[in-house]
């Protein structure tokens, strides 16, 4: 078993009374421990210069890191340290792609067009060879025909978009304005903070017995995150003692 859990108040409607496993799926986990240790010296008898008697272990540092194939939206609330949280409605592009009709009338009829200006709208000519290989866009109006090949009218009333004759057969691409409902990280004045983490999983298992490690975890270091075919990331975090466990790593056997 590998996972992290959490005693933040991710479920909705509790307060944070239970640990809550928190869902990943990584490729592999590191767990690291740096010491500093301070020499104490001393002259021995019958030499002349001081030596190392000792060394005193001043600090212990445990590191762990977890690296994550499988970016979701949970690997992505880690990486913030907060949870998702609901957002007021986000207005963004819907992009959409279609075809003028190569005979009269020179129209597209779009539902979605209803009510919105030609402030909400672009309309760009795709890329052929009337365009010389250019997107060229379209200016946008609503008072009447388009007047000339530039122009495309938008009739919102009847929710349609009106092309100029010169457009007949042309691939258009085109998009509005569209309010999505929205959750999202980075927005939320007060999230719900992911920084009260514990990883537990197994660390060695043989024909005869099961090494399970415990580690209590406080976020460490950034982040850097590819786009693309092969996207993964790793995520730092310090091991921390917490309260009457003596190390912030614990190991654990079953007895004999």
């Amino acid at each position: 078993m590998l996972g992290l859990f959490t005693n933040d108040s991710v479920i909705p409607a509790s307060s944070p009374t239970q640990t809550a496993l928190y869902d990943i799926r990584p490729v592999g986990a590191t767990l690291t421990k740096e010491v500093e240790t301070r020499d104490v010296r001393g002259v021995v008898d019958g030499t002349p210069q001081s030596q190392i008697l000792d060394t005193v272990t001043t600090q212990v540092t445990y590191g762990f890191s977890v690296e994550i194939e499988s970016i979701d939206s949970g690997t992505l609330a880690l990486m913030f340290g907060e949870t998702w949280g609901a957002s007021a409605s986000y207005t963004g592009k819907k992009l959409k792609r279609v075809t003028v009709p190569s005979a009269s009338p020179y129209e597209i009829t779009d539902t979605e067009l209803a009510d919105l200006t030609a402030a909400d709208i672009q309309v760009m000519l795709a890329a052929n060879s009337s365009t010389g290989g250019l997107i060229r866009p379209l200016q946008v109006v609503t008072g009447g025909a388009p007047a000339n090949t530039n122009e495309v009218q938008l009739d919102e009333a009847n929710t349609k978009l009106v092309f100029h004759s010169t457009h007949a057969g042309a691939s258009i691409k085109y998009g509005h304005k569209e309010a999505y409902t929205v959750e999202s990280l980075g927005v939320v004045a007060s999230p719900i903070a992911l920084d009260d983490l514990k990883f537990f999983g197994v660390i060695a298992t043989t024909r005869d017995e099961e090494i399970i490690v415990e580690v209590d975890l406080s976020p460490s270091g950034g982040w850097e995150l590819p786009v693309g075919d092969e996207s993964s990331i790793t995520l730092e975090y310090k091991a921390i003692a917490k309260g009457s466990n003596r190390s912030a790593v614990r190991l654990y056997r079953q007895a004999a």
